[in-house]
């Protein structure tokens, strides 16, 4: 089904509603000039990224796609791909994705006006989709899509820390080595990689050969997993085979609009430890880490760390820690954000909701932030 949405102004709300995937293929093309003209846009805003998520995941686990665009004198300017679904007899919404980490945002032409034509889209779903909540996961306050939706009474938010590493003020790799890191911790890396390169050749890699890549995945992921079962660490989504299989299929593709990658750190050809990645021509996202336990008196992982963002640094790349203040993020990054977790009632059923979400919250001893 598709419908236009009547909106003030030259512009108009292009509205479409569908369980097919026609409705992202016929859009493909239009989608990637789009994501070429936006403003250092992710991965996970791309065209395959999303159209993978609606094949593999979405349809599987019962979502029903909601397409939003917005065009100004016939050109998109600003496309959301989201998904309906029912949760516990309350009617939801949120963005399209494997719904692992990534970031909610819409991708967008610069020049538009984000704040009125998200403003638009939430005011179009609150009046005409019968939805009691907007759930925005992971919803950058830098990018706010919606100054609106954070106004709003009732919600349940929970705030979180996004790491980075911003080149724009650094003048030279070397200085910022030498302001990130002390010294004393400059040279026990020197010291460390030398031990370590003692037992063979000591190797910093882009994994080019997708076989290789595959190889390399399934090493990162039982390594990962495993750390996970010995340390009590949780992941929700890793534990879950269909993403892992959603990854493993990225892996696979080089797009125009990016790829997932394995960079790593090799000991003679074996791996000791590995990050995954998405690129883009702006960015370098770190996704999943994980490091062989057999070396850790080395700190593969941190002499990673330091190659990667090396590598990112020559090719002027953001550093993109993505969630979370872990300590060894502190060492590296020099640029903090918050991120938003957001459930946003837009029916008085919707505000039921949220309320239960914050009673819960508060049996568990929990605050959420930003309450109102």
């Amino acid at each position: 089904m598709r419908r236009q949405v009547k909106t003030s102004g030259p512009a108009s709300l292009d509205w479409q509603v569908t369980t097919a995937p026609e409705a992202l293929e016929v859009m493909q093309r239009e989608w990637g000039d789009l994501w070429r003209r936006a403003q250092q846009p992710y991965f996970s805003q791309s065209f395959d990224w999303c159209k993978l998520a609606w094949d593999s995941l979405a349809q599987a686990r019962g979502r029903k796609l909601l397409l939003v665009s917005y065009r100004h004198a016939g050109r998109l300017d600003f496309i959301w791909p989201l998904v309906t679904y029912e949760l516990k007899g309350f009617r939801l919404i949120r963005p399209l994705g494997p719904e692992g980490s990534e970031y909610a945002l819409p991708l967008c032409n610069p020049g538009i006006d984000v704040e009125r034509v998200s403003n638009q889209v939430i005011e179009a779903i609150r009046r005409d989709r019968n939805v009691d909540i907007i759930r925005l996961p992971f919803l950058l306050k830098s990018q706010a899509i919606n100054q609106n939706l954070l106004e709003r009474r009732f919600r349940f938010d929970e705030t979180l820390t996004a790491s980075s590493v911003d080149w724009a003020s650094v003048q030279d790799w070397s200085s910022y080595f030498r302001n990130r890191v002390s010294s004393k911790h400059r040279k026990n890396h020197e010291r460390l990689r030398r031990l370590l390169a003692t037992g063979g050749r000591l190797q910093f890699r882009l994994i080019d050969d997708i076989a290789e890549r595959q190889e390399k995945f399934d090493w990162l992921m039982q390594t990962k997993l495993a750390w996970m079962k010995t340390t009590g660490h949780s992941n929700a989504w890793l534990i879950q085979a269909g993403y892992r299989d959603f990854l493993r299929h990225l892996l696979s593709c080089d797009t125009h609009m990016g790829r997932l990658a394995i960079v790593d750190l090799e000991l003679d050809g074996k791996i000791v430890s590995g990050l995954l990645v998405a690129l883009t021509g702006s960015r370098m996202e770190v996704l999943i880490t994980a490091f062989d336990p057999a070396f850790a008196k080395y700190s593969p992982g941190q002499l990673l760390w330091e190659d990667a963002l090396r590598f990112a640094y020559e090719r002027k790349l953001e550093f993109d820690l993505r969630i979370g203040d872990d300590p060894y993020k502190k060492a590296w990054c020099n640029q903090y954000g918050e991120v938003v977790c957001s459930d946003i009632a837009v029916s008085l059923r919707g505000a039921l909701f949220v309320l239960a979400r914050k009673a819960q919250a508060t049996l568990r001893g929990l605050r959420p932030q930003n309450r109102r």
